[in-house]
């Protein structure tokens, strides 16, 4: 039953979609090495590779709407809203300003 506090988004769907790419990669590398195919070398570098790029374009995909709809993401390579400076609690006087 869906639940209305947490709803499927498109990022939710991106994240997931990447996750169950990587398992399935796994998955399929695995049977392919125990079953002797010849191709389980080149399918283990694909593997590699694809572990670290598909988060990588997930990032970028939902980056990129989120910058298309002019909203700020989790995704987005500045933390902090341009001009805010940053400041922690040692460099703050003692009276809190």
């Amino acid at each position: 039953m869906p639940s209305s506090k947490h709803p499927w988004t498109f990022k939710r769907i991106a994240a997931l979609a990447a996750v169950i790419l990587i398992a399935a990669l796994y998955i399929l590398t695995l049977v392919f090495a125990i079953a002797g195919f010849e191709g389980a070398g080149q399918l283990f570098r694909a593997c590699l590779i694809l572990t670290v790029a598909l988060p990588i374009l997930a990032w970028l995909l939902i980056w990129v709407i989120g910058a298309l709809k002019g909203r700020r993401t989790f995704a987005d390579p500045d933390i902090l809203p341009s001009g805010d400076p940053v400041t922690s609690p040692e460099t703050e006087d003692s009276d809190g300003k």
